[in-house]
């Protein structure tokens, strides 16, 4: 067992960057704590307040048990990515359900959109290890298509999409062939 959903998602990534390694399926479980939800909710809320820009954020933080829900409104997708990954980091928290809604996602051309998802990914000197890109968008969900030779990278290519302002969800259709 593990103290963190943080912690358990960090072996998962370890095992699955293992070269060869197509997937990793796991036992190990967060190891439930005897503490108080409010305790656990305010060391959630000091965990956002860490970071610069969700200080600007008014997100509610609740627990019941080992599961931390929050709401709220964030400006990018990537923030509401980023308070998730937060929150999972407070030892004994085993889930998150994350209700936080993104603000002006609709507000933003699709095509617009598409052609910056394209030029962040593309980047020669940044990312651009995606072969054979495709993106598509349908309203403010995008869905990126194509073929990576490491899972972290699959990963990268969704959080950067997800910092595109107008982008509320990435369907990462991205393939995984090793080399």
């Amino acid at each position: 067992s593990v103290a963190s959903l943080a912690e358990l998602e960090r072996l998962e990534r370890i095992g699955s960057a293992v070269s060869g390694v197509r997937g990793v399926t796991s036992t190990i479980r967060v190891r439930p704590l005897e503490r108080l939800e409010g305790t656990v909710a305010d060391e959630v809320r000091r965990e956002l307040e860490r970071h610069p820009r969700f200080r600007k954020f008014r997100i509610e933080v609740s627990v019941a048990g080992s599961t931390v829900t929050l709401a709220g409104l964030v400006d990018r997708a990537l923030d509401r990515y980023e308070a998730t990954a937060a929150a999972s980091r407070v030892e004994g928290v085993a889930e998150v359900i994350n209700t936080i809604q993104v603000a002006g996602a609709a507000d933003t051309d699709p095509e617009k959109i598409r052609q910056q998802v394209m030029s962040v990914l593309r980047h020669p000197f940044r990312f651009n290890v995606v072969r054979d890109l495709e993106v598509e968008v349908n309203g403010s969900q995008v869905t990126l298509k194509g073929v990576v030779t490491k899972e972290p990278r699959r990963r990268a290519a969704e959080r950067l999409a997800l910092s595109i302002l107008g982008v509320q969800t990435v369907v990462n259709e991205i393939r995984l062939e090793l080399d």
